[in-house]
Order: C-alpha cells, then structure tokens, then sequence
C-alpha cells in the first residue's frame, strides 16, 4: 500500500549518515523546543489571570428584558452563593476597569501577534530560526518579570495595561513559525507526528502553569505578583537553545508560489475555522460555567483546566500511534492527517451543542464540554502537520499565513458573542454553538475534498550564494 510517505529530505538523509549518538540530536531538539513552549505560554497569559486581583472589574449589566425563567439556571443560584465564599480575594485593588476594557486589552495580544507572526516565519525560513526563538523567549521573560514593577508604579493605568499586552504579542508572534521551521528541519517524516506532539505538548502544560498555578500562588502568597516572578528559572532555556540548534543556509522564500498556492488558501480556510472554535470555546466555557452553571470563579477555572492535564497524554500517545500506522502502511498519510483533523474540528462543537441541551443539569453539562475540549487536540495531528508535509523548506512561513490569518476571527469572536448572546442565556449559547457547528461542517467538508498532503513544487530551495 501507499503510505503517501515523501523520500527523505537531505537533512534526514545526513542525519542517517552520521554517527549514532547516545540521544539523538533530533530528540535533544525537542526537548528544548518543549521547555520553550512551555515558557512561552505560561508567560503569555499572567497579566490576564491576575488583572483580577489587581483591578476592580465592574460587570456590564443586563436588562433581561426577554428572557424566561429557567435560562440561566435560577434553581443552581444557592450553590453558587455557598461555594463563591471559598475565593477569598484580599488583594488591593489599584484601579476600577470595566469588563469591555479587559476584553480590549486581551485582543491587544492578537492584533500585535500577526505581524511578528509573518516576519518571525520569513526569518526563521530564510536565515535563523534559533535567533528568533532565543529572543522571543528572553524578551516574553523580561516583561513578564517587569510587569508588576510597572504595573505598581502606574497604578495600573489602563494606557500600560494596553502597552504591555502589545509587546507580548509581539514577543509572542514570532514563537510558532519559528519552532515549526526547526520541527520541519529536524523531526524526519516517518517521526513527523510524535516529535511534533511532543514540542506541541508544552502548550497545555504551560497553560496549567498559568491558569491554576496563578491562582494558587495569589491565594497563597496574598501577593498578585507573586506569579511573574516565580517564572524565572524558565529563561536560562535560551542559551541551550542558542547553543546547540543549527541555522539553516539562508535561501529566498517564493513567496508568489506559496501565495497563491492553492492548498495552502484550504489552510488557511481551515485554520480560520479552528481557531474560531479554538478561541470560541477556550473564553466561552468559563463564562457558561459562571453565568448559566452558577459555577463560582475558582471552579469554572479548574474545569475548564481538567482536560489539560489528559489530553497531553493523549496528543502524544496519538502521535506515536499516528505515525506507526503510516509507517506500516496501514493507512496512507493524507487519510490520517485529514481523519485527524476532522475529530478535532467537528468533535468539540458536536459536544459543546449537546452540552447546551443538558441545560440545568451540572454533571452532564461538564462531562460534554471536557469531552469537547479534549477533541480539539487532534488537530495538531491533522492541520498543523499538514503545513509540514506541504513544504517543509518554508514550514515557517506557511504556518505564518495558516495560523496568523487565523487568528483575525478572534477579532470578530467578541462582537459576534455580544449580538447573538447579549442576555448569556442558555438557548442564545446554543445559538452560538450551533453557528460554530456550521463552520465547522462548511470547512471541513472544504478541507476534506481538497487538502492533500503531497510536497509542493514550490518546496525547492532557492539557495543563496555566499
């Protein structure tokens, strides 16, 4: 059977040619990509997670003028009151912020994402991919460690709050292309899926860090800064970076070939789709949990948290399984990555719509949402690999456009939510879940037609003179 798998790259032929050492370099490399990732994102999201602690966020409120009894769980409101009175936030607050200003600063993030997204996988692609990492992970270190020092001294001034989630999107963009450039050059395709899953992995445990462990470290140390410098011991990962990986040699990006690329605009229509579901559901359960669940602040954060810990282990065993069954041959690549992709995209709006319909009913309710959010990693096995198998020599710069462009429907995600769900009531949710049910269905049903696998012509390296 054909596995669909490509003949080795020049790198991978090296690679076997060289002699064998005690922990293959390619492995070493994972490590250090993982370390990394899990800096990086327990980093990105502190101020987001303590801005509670600091501010005084005052709530929109709502007239509820259509609403009917029994859409926002009335009967659960006593539960809410017994457990809220665990948290018990003692910190001082230096500022009043309304609950739009929070969400402002957190699209900040986004917007200064795309364009060091693009130029990180331009450079990564065409000179060094080490270089950017190294300095995206020591420059998200620095303002993370400076950020209660400016926050304190401010007062916490909105204008800062806002400057500072600027340069962390931009510290930030540059990261993903860059990593996946080293993951294209290092990991060989009969190991694609596992070695990625694994650098990939460091994403939850680096949320986990910075979700649960915030709160803990507040609760505990009654100090909101307590979280940004507790973090430190992560930046001495730069110098192993900057030590050991190797640059590429620097070659031209045919950038007008990857532009109008045919498969790669199916990518970016799929990543379009994902990261809407990915970002709909990452800032929507722990609202639903609150406002319809009458779940308090604390629990809706570990729930939402509780596949974390699983799915980690399930992205990577799934790796080694994905790439076992390609290797023998049981199934061809482009079967894999496209079944892949169609769990993780279709699976958690399937589950987050039944999950509206448990409406009242607690245990059920959180059962589907975990259910639902665990699906989603098994698009790193699907899109995110594709953009590999596409053109490994540009990795950087195709996963730039896929995962950048992407991201644009997180601008929109807030504006969308606040037509179609003004009231929070059960029924407006599942308004929602069932439009992301629908662009779930109109894209995969896209990707599975036209997405492919195969290298593209466009691949070939236009290698630089010296």
């Amino acid at each position: 059977m054909d596995t669909g798998l490509p003949q080795p790259s020049r790198s991978e032929s090296d690679e076997l040619r060289t002699p064998r050492r005690l922990i293959p370099q390619r492995y070493v490399v994972t490590l250090m990509i993982l370390l990394v990732v899990i800096n990086s994102y327990a980093n990105r999201d502190t101020l987001m997670y303590t801005i509670q602690y600091f501010a005084e966020i005052s709530q929109k409120k709502h007239l509820y003028k259509n609403v009917t009894i029994g859409q926002h769980c009335e009967i659960l409101q006593d539960n809410y009151h017994k457990t809220s009175s665990l948290v018990q936030n003692t910190t001082t607050k230096l500022v009043k912020l309304k609950q739009s200003s929070v969400g402002t600063i957190n699209a900040i993030l986004f917007v200064s994402y795309l364009p060091t997204h693009i130029l990180g996988g331009i450079y990564s692609d065409s000179r060094s991919p080490k270089r950017v990492i190294s300095i995206s992970t020591l420059v998200t270190s620095v303002i993370n460690i400076c950020t209660p020092v400016l926050i304190s001294a401010t007062k916490s001034n909105l204008t800062v709050l806002k400057v500072l989630r600027l340069l962390m999107g931009i510290s930030q963009g540059a990261f993903l292309p860059a990593s996946t450039t080293l993951m294209a050059h290092w990991a060989p395709v009969r190991e694609r899926a596992s070695i990625s899953t694994i650098s990939v992995s460091g994403l939850y445990i680096g949320l986990i860090c910075s979700k649960i462990c915030t709160s803990i470290l507040v609760e505990s140390s009654g100090s909101w800064s307590t979280p940004y410098y507790s973090k430190r011991p992560t930046v001495p990962t730069v110098p192993c970076v900057v030590g050991e990986i190797v640059d590429h040699r620097r070659k031209d990006i045919p950038y007008r070939a990857i532009l109008t690329s045919f498969h790669v605009w199916v990518l970016i229509v799929a990543f379009i789709a994902y990261r809407w579901i990915g970002n709909f559901f990452a800032f929507t359960l722990p609202e639903y949990l609150e406002v319809v669940l009458k779940y308090n602040e604390r629990e809706s954060l570990l729930i939402s948290s509780l596949p974390f810990l699983p799915i980690t282990v399930i992205l990577i065993l799934s790796g080694f399984l994905s790439d076992w069954i390609v290797r023998n041959g049981y199934i061809n690549l482009i079967t894999v990555r496209k079944v892949f992709s169609t769990i993780g995209m279709m699976g958690p709006p399937i589950y987050m719509l039944t999950g509206s319909f448990a409406s009242c009913n607690r245990f059920a309710a959180v059962v589907l949402f975990v259910l639902a959010l665990s699906l989603m990693v098994f698009t790193f096995l699907g899109l995110y690999l594709i953009t590999l198998d596409l053109g490994p020599n540009y990795a950087g710069f195709t996963t730039s456009l896929t995962n950048g462009l992407g991201n644009i429907s997180w601008v929109f995600l807030n504006k969308v939510k606040d037509i179609i769900a003004p009231d929070k009531t059960v029924l407006q949710y599942r308004k929602l879940f069932w439009l992301s049910m629908v662009i779930a269905v109109v894209t995969n049903t896209i990707f599975m037609i036209f997405g492919t696998t195969k290298v593209q012509a466009w691949n070939k390296p236009l290698v630089k003179g010296k």
